[in-house]
């Protein structure tokens, strides 16, 4: 019985050390590649010019609530006023949510492009897997000045 339990013991450590092997082999063939995705997105061209309209659609959305504002205070008939104040908050979201599904829309894009651009430069150099630069502690290909000068 003690050598059943014995023999079986020893045959589940080899076959677990015998799969860990595998898979260190395996892992050592794959190429590694790591990305700094905050330095690619801060110097792409395409996420610094949706930042500036996104900039520039808000100063102006911001200038024609001003407005707005300053007609409502400027109308002396309290129900007219009322309903300037109704019409401009109704507008004020309109304008406001054609911004965020604007900006949300070319943002898609932009990662999309970015993500494209990283699977065809891993592809090309023979990376099995693109890792996050921050959560690697050791070892990995940087491809991040690759992949900053494709994304421009």
């Amino acid at each position: 019985m003690k050598k059943t339990i014995v023999l079986s013991l020893s045959a589940i450590v080899i076959l677990c050390a015998g799969a860990a092997l595998g898979y260190a082999f395996n892992c050592y063939k794959n190429k590694l590649a790591v990305i700094d995705i905050a330095a690619v997105v801060s110097k792409s061209t395409q996420v610094n010019d949706l930042k500036f309209d996104m900039e520039n659609k808000t100063q102006a959305l911001t200038q024609w609530l001003k407005n707005a504002q300053n007609e409502v205070k400027s109308e002396k008939d309290e129900e007219k006023q009322k309903a300037l104040l109704q019409k401009y908050n109704d507008e004020f979201a309109q304008k406001r949510g054609e911004i965020s599904r604007d900006y949300n829309k070319k943002l898609q894009a932009v990662d999309k492009d970015i993500n494209d651009t990283i699977a065809k430069i891993a592809q090309e150099k023979g990376y099995k897997s693109v890792i996050t630069k921050s959560v690697v502690v050791y070892g990995g290909d940087d491809i991040t000045e690759e992949v900053i000068k494709a994304v421009k």
